[in-house]
């Protein structure tokens, strides 16, 4: 029940919620998540100093994020801090959506992406 708010916010009537819950349940079920593993690599990622590394970044960056009362997995204020550690970063916000955006609305997020590919294509 964790993501209802966002796939509510997401699709618009029961009929496209219901579609999205089953193609996610078959999805899942041929790739079960680990929740031991998730819980490894979240406490690794929080030992891991991506400061130096982000300042190091030279090229267009983009972070996005959905909604922030949306996003229940990761607090967009801390995907955007990203912004203020890679010089030069953009940031724009997926509407109707939190941390499932490239699943719950995967055109608009190929939209932004594009756009933001195209308008560094050098």
């Amino acid at each position: 029940m964790r993501v209802w708010p966002e796939v509510r916010a997401a699709f618009p009537d029961w009929a496209s919620r219901l579609r999205f819950f089953v193609s996610q349940t078959l999805r899942t079920a041929r790739a079960p998540m680990i929740p031991s593993l998730m819980a490894e690599r979240i406490a690794l990622a929080q030992q891991l100093d991506f400061v130096p590394d982000c300042a190091r970044i030279r090229v267009p960056t983009l972070v996005l994020t959905g909604e922030e009362p949306l996003d229940r997995v990761v607090p967009v204020s801390s995907t955007r801090s990203f912004c203020a550690l890679i010089p030069g970063a953009e940031s724009d916000v997926l509407a109707r959506t939190g941390h499932l955006g490239v699943m719950t609305q995967p055109a608009r997020f190929a939209d932004v992406v594009g756009r933001f590919v195209h308008a560094h294509d050098h």
